[in-house]
């Protein structure tokens, strides 16, 4: 997803909106890290799991290290997990997959957006089809960040659906002239090895050919 506005008031209710947006969203990936972490701790769940089988939840709980945890989404799910990586002192690495960073706009002066300056410090993928100044900023300000610009893809080549249905991928999000088959296959493997890499201490940083 891109922002922009052509004047002072189109900003501040872009701002606005996209404020509220993100909020939302991160809001309830808190929610639901927080339960699985109370969970993992008291070997209970709260009234707020709807399961019958309660046995098998906390033994896929137990499994999982809430002392290495992983951010990744597409497009708003990829703002609000660079947001989330923000607010969080437990993320341990993110992947934005071609979403604007809308949690990094602090306000509007003179009609334009400004951009949050303090440092990022969660290590920080970012993958887009097309260069945006708010990425610009986060990946220079962030302590370990790399920004891919994948050129020929669209918005929607990051997801499935540029495969189920390249006729709707298309009408959503413009032209695309990639492999999408090989694309995906790329795309997966830089996010494999970037959280191999941060959340498993496994390996070593490639740098990827994107198809």
């Amino acid at each position: 997803m891109t922002v922009g506005g052509g004047d002072s008031s189109s900003c501040e209710e872009i701002y606005k909106i996209t404020k509220d947006w993100t909020k939302l969203r991160t809001d309830d990936e808190s929610f639901v890290l927080d339960s699985i972490k109370s969970a993992k701790t008291s070997g209970e769940l709260s009234g707020s799991w709807h399961t019958d089988d309660k046995a098998l939840v906390i033994s896929v709980i137990d499994k999982i290290n809430t002392d290495k945890i992983g951010a990744i989404g597409h497009s708003l799910g990829g703002a609000a997990g660079i947001e989330l990586g923000r607010k969080r002192s437990d993320i341990s690495a993110v992947v934005d997959l071609d979403g604007t960073p809308l949690g990094e706009i602090t306000g509007v002066e003179n009609g334009k957006f400004v951009v949050n300056k303090t440092p990022y410090t969660v290590p920080l993928l970012i993958f887009g089809h097309c260069d945006d100044e708010i990425s610009d900023e986060i990946s220079k300000n962030a302590k370990d960040s790399k920004l891919v610009l994948c050129d020929g893809s669209n918005h929607m080549d990051f997801t499935d659906l540029s495969l189920i249905s390249p006729t709707i991928s298309e009408a959503l999000s413009g032209p695309s002239t990639v492999d999408r088959e090989n694309f995906l296959k790329d795309v997966n493997a830089a996010i494999l090895n970037w959280f191999d890499y941060y959340l498993k201490n496994e390996g070593t940083l490639k740098e990827q050919v994107f198809s």
